[in-house]
Formats: structure tokens, C-alpha cells, sequence
């Protein structure tokens, strides 16, 4: 089972971006979508992993 990570640490993984960035982030559709539990956001590590490295190899 892939690992769940809060917003902190996505943010974190992400390069320690600021929440806002993690914000405009999630209104690209490309972002993958957050897992609501108890009103908390969290995110599937193997997602998020797969779309930074897309990203990176986007921008090179």
C-alpha cells in the first residue's frame, strides 16, 4: 500500500513550498487531488512522487 502524506510533507517533498503554492497547485488538474479524512488533506506519496518527476522532466 502506498504511503499517505500530509500537506506539510508533500509540501516538503515538493521542495518546501509555501501551502499557497500547494493551493494554486491543486486547481491544476494535473495536481493529483487530495484523500479527505477527518477534514485533513492527504495525498498518495507514489502520485505526488510521479508528478514531481514529470514536472522536473517537463522544465529540463
Amino acid at each position: 500500500m502506498d504511503p499517505m502524506l500530509s500537506s506539510a510533507q508533500v509540501r516538503e517533498v515538493c521542495g518546501n513550498v509555501s501551502d499557497m503554492t500547494l493551493w494554486r497547485w491543486l486547481k491544476d488538474s494535473e495536481f493529483p487531488q487530495p484523500i479527505y479524512q477527518n477534514r485533513r488533506r492527504y495525498w498518495r506519496a507514489g502520485e505526488v512522487r510521479a508528478w514531481w518527476e514529470n514536472r522536473a522532466m517537463a522544465d529540463t
